[in-house]
């Protein structure tokens, strides 16, 4: 197993973000593994991206905890074609076929790279028949550095997609919470409005019975000097 480390030095904010989204390497290891190698050896050392490359045999109880993690990890999953990469994949428990599965199941961005002598079967291995159908890469060693142009072109397309979904989710979220804060706010004015009604109302009945209070008093005060005055007469 070989794994790359995520490099900040040097790199702007995106890049050392869509390193660090990871990139799983399947291959056939019998006839695919030295087009793999290279593969890994330029998006390591030419775009510092961290990828997933198997080159150790592992057992099958190793393959479902280490392999699927490793997997868990990555955004993209580039699918080695050499020659016959395929044929034994109509067996459940072939690795490349459990591989491109795990994929599957995790909506990984697969991108098929096909090698000068893969030949698609005339019938995929049933529950891969979709894999043909997505947009191959065709490695041709006389063009190379224009498949590595165009490889380079797939992944950051991907990653650039990632991100505009991504803001746009931050964006989203945001608008979300601007009129959460906006309903708080009027909900905040209208109580504030019906407290002060409220304590208007208070102080107006308190004031209505003071004055009350204050006439009747005014009223047998004069009331009692108006007695006063008739007996005295």
């Amino acid at each position: 197993m070989i794994t790359v480390p995520r490099t900040r030095d040097g790199l702007h904010q995106e890049d050392t973000q869509d390193m660090a989204r990871g990139i799983f390497i399947s291959y056939r290891r019998d006839t695919g593994s030295t087009m793999a190698r290279m593969i890994y050896d330029r998006l390591r050392l030419e775009k510092k991206q961290q990828c997933f490359l198997d080159v150790e045999k592992l057992g099958v109880g190793n393959f479902r905890e280490h392999i699927y993690s490793e997997i868990d990890k990555c955004r993209i999953f580039l699918l080695i074609l050499s020659k016959n990469a395929l044929d034994r994949c109509a067996n459940p428990s072939d690795n490349v076929r459990q591989e491109i599965e795990a994929a599957l199941d995790r909506g990984l961005e697969i991108i098929p790279v096909t090698a000068e002598d893969f030949v698609w079967p005339e019938k995929m291995p049933e529950g891969l028949e979709n894999i043909a159908t997505y947009n191959a890469i065709p490695y041709v060693q006389v063009y190379s550095e224009q498949f590595f142009e165009r490889l380079y072109a797939f992944i950051k397309n991907v990653f650039a997609e990632d991100r505009a979904r991504e803001n746009a989710a931050r964006e989203g979220e945001r608008a979300v919470r601007a009129a959460e804060l906006s309903v708080k706010a009027k909900e905040t004015v209208r109580n504030l409005g019906r407290t002060s009604a409220e304590k208007a109302g208070v102080l107006g009945r308190a004031a209505a019975e003071k004055a009350g209070i204050l006439w009747r008093s005014a009223a047998k005060t004069a009331g009692d000097a108006l007695k006063r005055w008739k007996k005295q007469g």
